[in-house]
């Protein structure tokens, strides 16, 4: 990879922080019995899967490596529509994620402003649940990032 794993995903996890609104950001698990609402909302960024891809010989492996993002929210206050408070959270994360206009991209950068993965973008689809019976709304993005050797 062009740059070490963690070094990418830190730089990932930081790009992501910048998600407006959030109160807990976590890279780890929040066990159920933990999400508290006062925590809430809360965005947990987990390492998926890795996936190198081959292009040929003398041609450098691109790799693909999956970021499960999962948004947890307070839907217990019945005037507001569980989808409408899941939706707005979305959207700070795909504000934080929002390709440079000029190349269409988002370049992760290391702490010294080198580029260490070529992209970052939404793919797949993701699953909601308003939380209309337990108060907790959820939904699951799925984001790759790609880097190359």
């Amino acid at each position: 990879m062009r740059a070490a794993r963690e070094a990418i995903y830190t730089a990932f996890y930081n790009q992501i922080s910048q998600a407006v609104g959030f109160n807990t950001i976590s890279r780890t698990p929040i066990p159920e019995a933990k999400l508290a609402t006062a925590r809430m909302p809360v965005l947990e960024v987990l390492d998926e899967l890795e996936t190198p891809s081959f292009k040929g010989l003398g041609i450098p492996l691109y790799w693909t490596l999956q970021i499960t993002a999962q948004v947890y929210v307070d839907t217990g206050d019945n005037s507001i529509p569980g989808y409408a408070v899941i939706n707005g959270m979305l959207d700070a994360i795909d504000v934080a994620l929002r390709p440079d206009p000029a190349t269409g991209r988002l370049a992760l950068r290391d702490a010294n402003g080198n580029e260490i993965a070529v992209d970052c973008r939404f793919s797949g689809s993701g699953a909601k649940d308003p939380g209309y019976q337990t108060g907790i709304g959820v939904a699951g993005i799925r984001i790759d990032i790609i880097t190359t050797s």
